[in-house]
């Protein structure tokens, strides 16, 4: 973005996850009340007394650590794994766990070798870890039912749904999940719209095939039901200009574009999608609500370890929390455990 320094090398990004706590054999339609205080609540033991929150969320963060069991949790292909690195910190106060994660692939047979091929290659076998290091930062309030989940990544190097679905096995454990949605300051936002361009549009359709025996028909084999895509390519317009030009944005494409197919009945029309990208990142969203989308956030070079290309663990620490600050005004979060 545009007052970020021009990313040399690996490019760090972060994505910003909103959560909503629930019950996990809840439905998600269901407006619930249940608070990360009642998910701590699951920590307290029979012998307690006087515990507080405090202490319940030190348990919690005991039980998240253990959970690894000292080794690297891979996702469900084997392909990426990670584990706490050593500077992970707790924060009762604002009931913030933050750190460093070692993570990345896995399950893969690899080699390490000088640039100049002069030394002898070391291999990396298929059970070790490629790992880097990612920061990552959770807010849990215990007074409230939504938190924040910031993971750092590289590029398109990332461990996000890694970390994500490990913390809701976590919380499953306690009969607890959490639904998750990507998050962005307004600002952020409003530049992305400014600096990137829309460079494709698609609009999708489903069918119901009735089976009629045609040309087609045997395309399908025996499908019910099928989902045809198109897609326009190679467009190159700024995102705000493009969409003040657009007279009508509710009446979108599926006025204009008119698709059947013999032997086929339309049943569903999904809303038409319009996708964007910047120097350094993509997003895209629904064309009736083009400004609703959330591009990852790209870091500036300022964050990278001096003369690394890795995060700096401070900097990163200073950098979220003030952002961490900035979407809780944003947001109206009314939790007495707001960064200050």
């Amino acid at each position: 973005m545009k007052n970020k320094k021009m990313a040399k090398g690996h490019t760090l990004k972060l994505n910003s996850y909103s959560i909503i706590l629930r019950r996990y054999n809840e439905k998600r339609e269901k407006k619930s009340e249940v608070t990360f205080s009642e998910f701590f609540e699951s920590f307290r033991e029979s012998t307690d007394k006087k515990v507080t929150q405090n202490t319940l969320f030190n348990r919690f963060y005991k039980f998240y650590l253990e959970s690894f069991n000292s080794e690297f949790v891979k996702d469900k292909d084997g392909t990426k794994a990670y584990t706490p690195g050593d500077t992970i910190e707790k924060n009762t106060a604002n009931f913030i766990i933050d750190g460093i994660f070692e993570g990345g692939l896995t399950g893969i047979e690899q080699s390490v070798q000088d640039q100049k091929r002069k030394k002898l290659k070391s291999k990396i076998s298929k059970d070790d870890v490629a790992a880097l290091p990612f920061y990552f930062l959770f807010w849990l309030p215990s007074d409230v039912n939504y938190g924040i989940i910031m993971i750092q990544s590289y590029g398109n190097s990332t461990i996000n749904s890694l970390v994500k679905d490990h913390l809701k096995k976590v919380f499953k454990k306690k009969g607890f999940t959490f639904d998750e949605q990507m998050c962005i300051s307004n600002k952020d936002r409003e530049e992305f719209l400014e600096h990137s361009v829309v460079h494709e549009l698609s609009f999708l359709s489903t069918f119901e095939s009735k089976n009629t025996g045609g040309e087609f028909s045997a395309y399908l084999g025996k499908a019910e039901s099928f989902q045809v895509e198109v897609r326009i390519k190679n467009l190159h317009e700024n995102t705000n200009k493009y969409f003040k030009g657009i007279k009508d944005i509710k009446k979108g494409l599926t006025d204009f574009i008119k698709l059947s197919i013999d032997g086929a009945k339309k049943i569903k029309e999904s809303d038409p999608k319009a996708f964007y990208k910047g120097d350094n990142s993509r997003s895209h969203a629904v064309i009736t609500d083009h400004k609703n989308f959330i591009p990852s956030l790209v870091l500036g070079e300022e964050l990278k370890e001096n003369g690394k290309q890795t995060p700096d663990l401070d900097s990163m620490r200073i950098y979220c929390k003030n952002y961490l600050k900035i979407l809780q005004k944003e947001n109206n979060y009314t939790s007495q455990f707001l960064i200050k």
